[in-house]
């Protein structure tokens, strides 16, 4: 059967308007369900088992990584709509993702036994599943991305996040521990897999053919995306990897804990944005003036929402981690204030992996993941002589001093944004945010000193003081903000 080219009615920009809306409802539920399953077990789960955790994901999170080699980006990239070509590709990633997860389970003695950990063993063997369960449903999913139908793609997430979540707060409630983390994720897989395979085979249904001919011409996009790939996620957990091994599996739970409060507002926000983003960019791909002004507008619209999010975190953590976490967790309070300027940083940074992908330059992202991966590594290896917070600390200068400045040439090379354009878009919301955040500060001595009502009380006056600000200071910012959520259809047209 032929894939279907039904692409939502309408112009590009309605298109991308309308799978932003789908995105972000799907997003936000997915959020408040990753909340709620945190507060829980953060209440029946210690530190050193959140750490054990976090050790089991420097495996298990390869699965989201790599289960399909990079093939369903190549699928959006190339727009590939030759059923028999497909066909091969999609038993190309089965393939692929059942190696990946024997191997998985083989690593499973050396991990634990490099964290001197024997609990990780069963985790991380029965985490091995994850590999096949991502890979089944991902080719459909590119499929979706590449019409732009994302309201099969939010179902599927929406779903596997309310069925993951119960399943790990019922496991943690049984006595299960870390384990717990595991079963929720193999659950939400579980899920978001079948609703994307079930929904996909209406536009598409894989034959049993293969042909080397087919799987050749992706070679050099997937190469390239396997390692930016495989580097990006060595990146991302190099830090918990050496926090783990350095100052061991109590404090890496105390950091896990805050790194992951920290990617919220990136996971919330982002994936509605970046996720449009590639297959939208992929069909302008030679037009570097409209991929360039809606860069821009994908960063003014992160900056607006996700940087009054951070200061506020950075105003209201003594408050809200003992509160959110319960008790326990206050050694984590100070990492997470200094862990919010890197996630502004990253939020507002996001885009450029969109944009490299549809521009085909997978071979940069590999190059700037590797170089990466050697910053960060260096940053742990010197913070960590003044524990979490020095490798807080480290995280964030490595970013601005060295990778910040990076992005700017590549986007200058690419799509010819200047670093002028890019302030431009974000200083509004940096400095209203910023003011936002010394107020409430400031006016914690004349609030009760009661968790909740500090928190209650600096959260409304912070939402009141930003979006006055915006009002009064740039209210064509604000205006164009409110009109970019009416025509994605997030607030009613009249």
């Amino acid at each position: 059967m032929l894939p279907s080219d039904t692409v939502t009615p309408g112009p590009l920009r309605s298109q991308a308007y309308s799978a932003a809306r789908w995105s972000a409802i799907a997003t936000g539920l997915t959020f408040l369900l990753q909340l709620v399953q945190l507060a829980f077990l953060a209440r029946l789960l210690s530190p050193a088992q959140f750490g054990l955790a976090a050790m089991a994901m420097l495996v298990l999170g390869l699965a989201q990584t790599l289960a399909d080699l990079g093939l369903s980006n190549a699928l959006v990239h190339r727009q590939t709509k030759d059923a028999q070509e497909l066909t091969s590709i999609y038993w190309t990633a089965i393939l692929a993702s059942a190696l990946l997860g024997l191997l998985s389970y083989a690593l499973a003695n050396p991990v634990a036994e490099f964290f001197n950990a024997e609990e990780l063993k069963p985790i991380i063997r029965w985490g091995a599943l994850l590999f096949p369960l991502t890979a089944l449903g991902q080719p459909f999913f590119a499929l979706h991305q590449q019409a732009l139908r994302f309201a099969p793609i939010a179902w599927g997430e929406s779903l596997g996040a309310v069925v993951g979540t119960c399943v790990a707060i019922g496991a943690g409630f049984s006595g299960q521990g870390t384990f717990s983390l595991v079963m929720g994720l193999l659950a939400l897989t579980t899920i978001r897999s079948a609703i994307w395979i079930v929904t996909g085979l209406t536009h598409w249904v894989p034959g049993f053919g293969w042909q080397w001919s087919h799987v050749k011409p992706y070679l050099g996009f997937v190469s390239y995306q396997l390692g930016e790939r495989g580097i990006g996620f060595l990146r991302g957990q190099t830090d918990k990897l050496l926090i783990g091994k350095l100052l061991g599996v109590q404090m890496l739970g105390h950091y896990n804990i805050a790194y992951q409060i920290v990617l919220r507002p990136i996971m919330l926000l982002n994936p509605i944005i970046t996720r449009v983003a590639f297959p939208v960019f992929s069909r302008i791909q030679q037009d570097d003036e409209r991929i360039r002004r809606g860069y821009l507008e994908a960063i003014e619209a992160i900056a607006f929402i996700t940087t009054p999010l951070y200061f506020g975190l950075i105003a209201t953590a003594p408050f809200l981690i003992p509160l959110f976490l319960g008790p326990g967790w206050n050694e984590a309070i100070v990492p997470l204030q200094v862990l919010c300027l890197l996630g502004m940083i990253i939020g507002i940074g996001n885009p450029i992996g969109s944009l490299l992908l549809a521009k085909g330059r997978v071979d940069w992202a590999f190059l700037f993941n590797i170089l990466a991966l050697v910053v960060y590594s260096g940053a742990v290896v010197i913070g960590k002589n003044w524990g979490l917070i020095g490798v807080a600390w480290g995280l964030v200068i490595a970013c601005v001093t060295l990778l910040w400045p990076l992005d700017f040439w590549v986007r200058f090379r690419l799509i010819g944004m200047l670093p002028g354009e890019f302030f431009i878009k974000i200083t509004p919301a940096f400095l209203v945010a910023g003011i936002m955040a010394a107020s409430i500060t400031l006016a914690t001595s004349f609030i009760p000193d009661k968790p909740l009502v500090r928190l209650v009380s600096m959260t409304g006056l912070g939402f009141l003081i930003y979006a006055g600000g915006m009002r009064l200071f740039f209210p064509a910012m604000l205006g164009k903000m409110w009109q970019l959520a009416r025509s994605g259809g997030i607030v009613k047209k009249d």
